[in-house]
């Protein structure tokens, strides 16, 4: 009796293989509906290997609608069967917090489960997230065990981090408002093709700190800093061509920075190059590439890349609504950019407040016009924090307070609204809600001058004479 069981547990063990193997060859077929059923059997069957890549067609919509919750369910099954490689890839979705809310403890559970289990994938990503928690020696210790796995990053990291001593001691300088030595120490481990310090001693030097300001020398250490992988510095170099500092305004280099960040997995990049072809700079609107590159962002975990991405395919209303204001049909514009708003189009609800504030083709409503500036300024667009500081320091709608303008000035400056950039400059020079400070307001004055306001740069010269 017990050879009889016996052997039926070996055909049916032989019979889940051959279902497997069958799943595995329509998946890399693209018969993903063959794919899923045959891995579906399997798994119910606990095959693990079925369940993982059940589990990634979830993840990736492989012939099934996106659904990271069932992905992470999947995952876990596989990974507690011992398919050790969909632990790294559950890891990665605690990371991120897709399907499930973000939990780095757990991410890095997962992570520990798959490098134990010999997956360099999963040593890597535990020194990654070491190193992103400061945790170097522990940093060091897992990209070295990706590097005896094989991975090559790995043994680059493991490297790097053994020579890291003044980039860290410049990291601790900079936060403690050293900059002197900071700069000193970031200085000596870029000459030792320190990428990472070489793109921060550039971000010093853009934004003049306890240095003198210099365009060009930040130009120079992000280019050094972005050919050698560091992503952050493509983007920034992005921002400098795209403003014109320091060097004539150049959207076709914006661009081949952006992409080049994209292309290395950086959100930023991938968001701000859906943001050049859906403005139009520097080529012909084409609202299907932003859509494509603002999705990019959205799956490397840019929030605002999901919501602009979720925006253009809704846009048609806000369009309609922009064909009936220039008509001088407000009454429709209204109604169609109310739809749009709902939809969660910010420049729609930034159209709305405008509509209130001015009270243009409607009674005016300063209320109204602050809850749908607040909406788009939620929503990414700057000019619509600009307008809230507005109502408070003008007294429209709300009792006047100079410390929350100052909030929403500063807040649609760091957006890119150089409006915002005057305001709060003009708060600091007038001592408004606040102890006058001249420096501050050329600070500010120079941003927005920066931006393209030619009064801000008329206001920054005046300060200084």
């Amino acid at each position: 009796m017990k050879k009889f069981i016996f052997g039926v547990l070996v055909l049916a063990t032989g019979l889940l293989a051959s279902d497997y193997i069958d799943g595995l060859n329509a998946y890399k077929a693209k018969d993903y509906q063959k794919a899923k059923e045959l891995f579906e059997k399997t798994c119910d069957s606990n095959d693990a290997r079925s369940c993982a890549l059940l589990g990634l067609m979830y993840a990736n919509a492989h012939g099934v609608s996106q659904d990271n919750k069932k992905a992470i369910e999947l995952y876990q099954k596989a990974c507690n069967g011992g398919e050790i490689a969909a632990c790294t890839a559950l890891g990665s979705l605690y990371k991120k917090g897709q399907g499930v809310k973000k939990d780095y403890q757990k991410a890095r559970e997962y992570y520990q489960k798959a490098c134990d289990g010999k997956i360099a994938d999963g040593c890597a990503l535990l020194g990654a997230l070491y190193y992103d928690g400061q945790d170097i020696e522990q940093a060091k210790k897992y990209f070295s065990k990706a590097c005896d796995l094989g991975v090559k990053e790995g043994c680059e990291l493991s490297k790097q981090l053994n020579q890291t001593g003044d980039f860290n001691n410049g990291i601790k300088a900079y936060k403690a408002k050293d900059y002197q030595k900071a700069k000193e120490l970031f200085e000596k481990a870029c000459d030792n093709k320190d990428i990472r310090a070489c793109g921060l001693l550039g971000g010093m030097y853009y934004e003049g700190e306890g240095i003198k300001q210099d365009y060009q020398k930040a130009i120079q250490l992000h280019e050094k800093a972005c050919d050698g992988g560091n992503v952050f510095s493509c983007v920034d170099l992005g921002v400098i061509y795209i403003n014109g500092q320091g060097v004539k305004k150049d959207y076709q280099k914006a661009r081949e920075y952006y992409q080049k960040a994209c292309d290395g997995k950086e959100a930023k990049g991938c968001y701000y190059l859906g943001a050049m072809y859906a403005n139009a700079l520097g080529l012909s609107q084409d609202l299907a590439m932003a859509k494509k590159y603002f999705s990019k962002a959205c799956d490397l975990g840019f929030k605002e890349g999901c919501e602009l991405s979720k925006q253009l395919n809704q846009t048609s209303d806000f369009n309609e609504g922009i064909k009936a204001y220039n008509a001088k049909n407000y009454e429709k514009a209204k109604e169609l950019w109310q739809k749009a708003c709902d939809s969660k189009n910010a420049r729609a609800c930034f159209n709305l407040g405008m509509f209130y504030n001015e009270g243009q083709g409607i009674k005016q409503d300063y209320q109204k016009a602050r809850e749908y500036y607040q909406k788009a300024c939620d929503g990414g667009v700057a000019g619509a924090c600009t307008n809230i500081g507005l109502l408070y320091n003008n007294e429209h709608g709300v009792k006047k307070d100079y410390q929350k303008a100052k909030e929403f000035f500063e807040k649609g400056c760091d957006g890119g609204d150089a409006l915002g950039c005057i305001d709060v400059g003009i708060l600091y020079r007038d001592g408004l809600g606040l102890s006058q400070d001249l420096a501050m307001a050329k600070k500010y004055f120079s941003k927005a001058c920066d931006l393209g306001a030619q009064n801000a740069c008329e206001a920054y010269k005046s300060l200084n004479q």
